[in-house]
């Protein structure tokens, strides 16, 4: 019975495979780069060794022209048989060279256009790979949002369930933040800034949040009045201190400050028998 192969072989296989490709690939090329390397080093060989012996290069399409003039040269000088012979050995040297050249050429024109064919279908092939790893990427992209999406789903789910779940995610949260706010200088000066920005611009623009508040604020500022005296004191010594500032600062607040006084002692005069009796019994004193 044969075992089936795992994930893992088989993309270690696939791995193996791929580099084996990469590898046959670039053998290819650079063998097919040597040939042509080797090709123009030749053609460069052999164009030095003609110049060497004082032959002329020409091409095929200028063969006929160069032998029109040698036999023109032939029929002038054809009353000296050696000159007859030494020119047309020259010419059967020359011809063989052309020829030689012409195959030379052949040959460097095949091997530069299979390089250049291996060179396109090298990066025909690079570019099928990139569109494949982008829509691969693409479609790892949407498969995460989607895996993302279900994650989100089923915690708030538990979330809304559980309250064992929930307590703990609040009391991670909680610790998280209070460990950035006290390591973090940074994170505690922007929440500060972000803190009192949001609670100005609710108290400016919710009146109801304004009015609690406010009420809470006055209930505390009470409570700490009445049960600390050292608050008490502080607060008593600050408001005489404010007071006596504006009563010799400030002249129309010290005229209002005198009326409302005598307003006061008039009013307890003959509101309240006890005072109006020692008011008497003081102006008695101070006469006699």
């Amino acid at each position: 019975m044969l075992r089936k192969k795992t994930t893992s072989s088989k993309v270690k296989t696939r791995k193996e495979a791929y580099k084996r490709k990469q590898q046959v690939r670039s053998y290819a090329a650079i063998h097919s780069w040597r040939i042509l390397l080797l090709t123009i080093k030749a053609v460069h060989k052999f164009s030095r060794f003609k110049h060497k012996n004082g032959v002329t290069m020409c091409v095929s399409r200028r063969f006929s022209t160069v032998e029109s003039d040698l036999n023109h040269s032939y029929s002038l000088n054809y009353c000296n048989n050696t000159q007859i012979q030494y020119k047309s050995v020259n010419l059967l040297k020359m011809k063989e060279e052309c020829v030689d050249l012409i195959i030379i050429q052949n040959t460097t024109k095949k091997i530069v256009s299979k390089v250049c064919r291996l060179d396109y279908e090298r990066k025909r092939q690079m570019q099928n790979r990139k569109q494949k790893l982008a829509s691969n990427t693409c479609m790892n992209t949407k498969s995460l949002i989607i895996k993302h999406r279900r994650q989100r789903i089923w915690s708030n789910n538990k979330y809304s369930q559980n309250s064992q779940f929930r307590e703990e995610k609040n009391q991670n949260a909680i610790k998280y933040f209070r460990d950035k706010y006290n390591n973090n200088n940074n994170f505690r000066m922007k929440e500060k800034e972000r803190i009192k920005t949001h609670m100005s611009l609710k108290y400016h623009n919710n009146a109801k949040f304004r009015v609690q508040n406010n009420t809470q604020v006055s209930r505390r500022t009470l409570n700490k009045y009445h049960n600390n005296t050292t608050v008490r004191s502080k607060i008593k010594t600050r408001s005489k201190i404010d007071m006596l500032h504006k009563y010799h600062s400030n002249s129309d607040f010290r005229n209002q400050y005198k009326a409302r006084m005598k307003t006061d002692i008039l009013k307890r005069y003959y509101t309240n028998h006890s005072i109006r009796l020692k008011a008497i019994q003081s102006c008695i004193e101070f006469v006699s």
